[in-house]
């Protein structure tokens, strides 16, 4: 990979709280230091503050088709938010190069993002097909899967509004 990557090789090293994570980080470091290669400090993020916490665990229920009193429920044992950059240094303290590391990825970046402008993907049905028609018969085969009835789609609350913002967003067109 090295051979590869050249200066552009990291092995990246996290503290959010896993089991058995730390050891893992000693291995990588140990490794790291054996090959010259820089660590970079990383953080998992699936939520943007502490306090938003509760409601990851909502989401992670409502994906898994499980509620939070249930037993056998995914539950996430490690701090996946966000963190600033001072907690992450004073996180590395012993790996001070781990998150600088992150400076120097960051430096060979050069992303523009125009942010007054809804950036979707394009959609395009297969050929013949009108990109409309194609979508909506794909959300009553998706609404009827997941329902178990085959009932059209237009029949459920909601339905027809969310197709006209998608339309709207032009996510499924293709001019």
């Amino acid at each position: 990979m090295r051979a590869i990557f050249g200066d552009r090789y990291y092995l990246e090293v996290q503290r959010n709280g896993c089991d058995g994570q730390e050891a893992v980080n000693q291995g990588i470091a140990s490794i790291a230091r054996e090959l010259g290669v820089p660590l970079v400090a990383t953080n998992d993020v699936h939520y943007i503050a502490e306090d938003d916490r509760a409601a990851h665990e909502v989401h992670i229920c409502i994906g898994t088709g499980k509620t939070l009193k249930d037993a056998n429920r995914l539950k996430p044992e490690s701090l996946l938010c966000y963190r600033p950059s001072d907690p992450m240094y004073a996180l590395f303290s012993d790996l001070e190069q781990a998150p600088r590391s992150t400076l120097d990825i960051a430096s060979r970046c050069d992303l523009q993002l125009d942010l007054g402008k809804m950036h979707l993907p394009r959609f395009e049905a297969p050929e013949g097909q009108d990109n409309g028609a194609y979508f909506r018969r794909l959300c009553r085969r998706g609404s009827s899967a997941g329902t178990g009835s085959p009932s059209p789609p237009p029949s459920r609350p909601g339905w027809p509004r969310r197709r006209r913002s998608s339309s709207r967003w032009g996510s499924w067109r293709t001019s």
